[in-house]
């Protein structure tokens, strides 16, 4: 489905590792309070989560209801940069003049294309390697064609910059 763009209907994308074992109780009541504060921002089905597969035990409950293909899972941890680049490819397929909250390891507001223009920018490989890698599969997630291993590490604050 597309949506149609407009000063109303922003995106949110929350960016979140549970980092920290010995941590999880508190993780976990941040993460609870960073949803509820993603819901404020904008409807639930244009919240959007990139998330590590390895942490599902900890945000599987919270997000049950939530839409399935606004969780993208990390099958292996690429850094928040990589994770946030696959949900933003998601979303510009589906609303390409979208407006992005970010909320997680690092925050702001843009637009999805300044978002992956900064990727263009400072990633082009990664950038270039991932916008192959990503499809849209027949049940509406994204799915990555095997390359996902070889996507390099990136942190999401090095292609923000300033």
């Amino acid at each position: 489905m597309r949506y149609s763009s407009d000063a109303y209907t922003p995106w949110c994308v929350v960016d979140w590792a549970f980092l920290r074992p010995r941590h999880l109780e508190e993780d976990q009541r941040r993460f609870a309070g960073t949803v509820e504060r993603a819901y404020s921002l904008a409807a639930r089905e244009r919240v959007m989560f990139a998330l590590r597969e390895q942490d599902r035990p900890w945000w599987a409950r919270l997000l049950a209801d939530h839409p399935r293909r606004n969780i993208i899972e990390q099958p292996f941890d690429r850094g928040s940069g990589t994770a946030v680049l696959i949900v933003a490819l998601s979303i510009e397929r589906r609303d390409p003049g979208a407006q992005i909250t970010l909320l997680g390891r690092s925050s702001g507001t843009l637009s999805v294309r300044a978002l992956l223009d900064k990727y263009r920018k400072r990633a082009p490989e990664l950038y270039a390697m991932s916008t192959r890698a990503v499809r849209p599969a027949s049940d509406g997630r994204m799915h990555l064609d095997g390359v996902y291993p070889y996507i390099a590490c990136m942190e999401l604050e090095s292609v923000l910059g300033s």
